[in-house]
């Protein structure tokens, strides 16, 4: 999973236009005209297991109509999740980030509450004071 799987297909005979077919697929998901050696190299890149499945060339002979060749043998691509190695840090490693900073969030927001509490509270007491009213011990 995750590398790059490379399928090579030939014919010397014609100048032809090679087409990788996936089965399921109705329609060719690569075309590729020919090297000089009558070759042409389809590559999936970073594979998943979506990618998993039966895989066959055929070519259309080019300047032709509708032309094609049947269908070569078929590859079979397997792919299949690599598990991580042991001691690795992957999604673990993530939650604990994701974790630190939910933590921190909650610390500034705690630090803000109190902040405005107290902001407040002096407040009161600066307008109790110039109202002349009562003065409230706080304690």
């Amino acid at each position: 999973m995750g590398t790059n799987v490379s399928n090579c297909c030939w014919d010397k005979k014609y100048e032809v236009t090679f087409f990788l077919h996936k089965e399921g697929h109705s329609a060719p998901i690569q075309r590729q005209k020919p090297s000089a050696g009558g070759t042409a190299t389809f590559t999936l890149f970073r594979v998943t297991p979506a990618d998993s499945g039966t895989y066959r060339c055929f070519y259309h002979i080019r300047g032709c109509c509708l032309l094609s060749s049947p269908l070569g043998d078929s590859v079979k691509l397997e792919v299949t999740p690599t598990p991580a190695p042991q001691g690795a840090s992957g999604p673990a490693h993530g939650n604990l980030v994701v974790a630190v900073v939910r933590g921190c969030a909650a610390v500034l927001v705690f630090c803000l509450g109190l902040f405005f509490v107290i902001d407040a509270r002096s407040l009161w007491r600066q307008r109790d004071k110039s109202a002349g009213g009562e003065q409230v011990q706080w304690l």
